[in-house]
């Protein structure tokens, strides 16, 4: 369960049993909503973009997804 605010007010939560990040526009309304990796759990917001972590990676190597934080869109 990861939370971040923007420099704009977004608010930007994960739900971790689900996989799904939200952003929450400085209003309260949500204004996007997306499946991004099993178990999503820390989030960072820098520049644009919304960092995510599993907190359940494989044992091989730690995962962190890129988004656009304003679409919730993946970045390569």
């Amino acid at each position: 369960y990861g939370l971040v605010i923007d420099p704009g007010g977004s608010v930007y939560v994960s739900a971790q049993a689900t996989g799904e990040v939200f952003r929450f526009a400085p209003d309260g309304s949500l204004a996007a909503r997306r499946v991004i990796t099993p178990t999503a759990h820390g989030l960072t917001w820098f520049d644009g973009r919304l960092y995510v972590t599993r907190f359940i990676s494989p044992d091989e190597r730690g995962e962190v997804t890129v988004l656009d934080a304003s679409s919730l869109a993946p970045l390569d």
